[in-house]
């Protein structure tokens, strides 16, 4: 009885389904609270300025290349293809949990962290993409993504 109300459950089972709602409901808020903290940006406002956005969780899309010198998104397949690091950021998918070659030489979508300080080894790249939390590939219109 709940001030004065009597309530019609017994046992707990509805009190574990009520638990269970709750916790679906939280862990939806957090995933839609890691959503909102990512912003979607162009690879080339990236590649323009990082330093502006030296810090912020992002979402891009890009041509990627991983080699045993260098791990890098570009804008485009030409762009990597005549290594114009100009056109690229590093990418550093050390603790990203996937197999790194399983993206080489294809388009992808990735999460990260933007830092607009660092160019990879040799400093070449405008900027990184670390701590990448999400990649996946990217099929042709009309596709789908797949990771």
């Amino acid at each position: 009885m709940i001030h004065g109300v009597k309530i019609g459950m017994r046992g707990t089972a509805p009190c574990a389904a009520v638990a269970a709602l709750c916790l679906i409901v939280f862990a939806s808020q957090v995933s839609s609270t890691e959503e909102s903290d990512l912003e979607n940006i162009s690879l080339v406002r990236l590649i323009v300025d990082p330093a502006a956005h030296d810090g912020k969780r992002i979402r891009t899309k890009g041509f990627v290349v991983v080699e045993r010198e260098e791990s890098a998104i570009y804008i485009s397949a030409e762009s990597a293809d005549f290594v114009m690091t100009q056109n690229g950021l590093w990418l550093d998918l050390s603790d990203a949990g996937v197999e790194p070659r399983e993206f080489h030489r294809h388009y992808v979508v990735v999460e990260g962290t933007i830092d607009g300080t660092a160019g990879g080894t040799w400093g070449l790249f405008p900027g990184a993409i670390r701590l990448v939390t999400k990649i996946k590939t990217l099929n042709r219109r009309g596709g789908s993504e797949s990771q």
